[in-house]
């Protein structure tokens, strides 16, 4: 298993927890704004384990603000960080799994509420996003799912548990969906 974080040390933590409980990991550093960065990361990533069968985007949660209260510089950053990421990430693991004809990409984002322009933004393009690479790579043999939680900090087992069946053989036939990870208020926020 390989964690990649644009800090290096963050990455290596998360790697160093699966090792303590005997499991293998690696962590690698990786700028998912940058592709070269991304492409490289997961180019060594495939390299340890001479396979790509599962690739976890995740978007962390977003600035909590109204629209008008955040600058510019907010703004580019955390569309970037969240959207050009999630892009970056298809490509580099396609080109992986494209070979093996098999794979999934998984994103996990938070759930935009109308309270909050630029986390529904994002969270709407990050759906499309999914929607679109599901059609697309499905010829090739690669599902994309994706899971949008209310906080992604703060339902890190529900997440674990959204992410363990998306990329198991009972969602085999799940490609270009998303599934909400959501407590009791946020589902009556989504039925309304």
């Amino acid at each position: 298993m390989a964690f990649a974080a644009a800090d290096r040390e963050t990455a290596c933590a998360a790697a160093a927890a699966i090792r303590a409980d005997g499991g293998e990991a690696a962590g690698f550093e990786i700028d998912a704004r940058d592709w070269t960065s991304t492409r490289r990361g997961v180019q060594e990533a495939r390299d340890r384990w001479a396979r790509l069968d599962l690739l976890v985007n995740v978007v962390d949660d977003l600035p909590a603000a109204p629209f008008l209260a955040l600058s510019e510089d907010d703004l580019t950053e955390s569309f970037d960080a969240a959207l050009v990421g999630l892009m970056h990430g298809v490509r580099a693991a396609t080109e992986q799994m494209r070979a093996a004809d098999a794979g999934c990409i998984v994103h996990v984002f938070p759930l935009g509420g109308d309270d909050h322009v630029l986390g529904g933004a994002t969270a709407g393009a990050a759906e499309m996003l999914t929607r679109a690479a599901g059609v697309e790579l499905a010829p090739h043999g690669i599902r994309v799912v994706g899971i949008a939680a209310a906080s992604v900090r703060d339902d890190p087992a529900a997440i674990a548990d959204a992410v363990a069946f998306a990329a198991s053989s009972d969602a085999s036939y799940v490609t270009g969906s998303t599934l909400v990870i959501a407590e009791r208020h946020t589902q009556q926020w989504i039925a309304r």
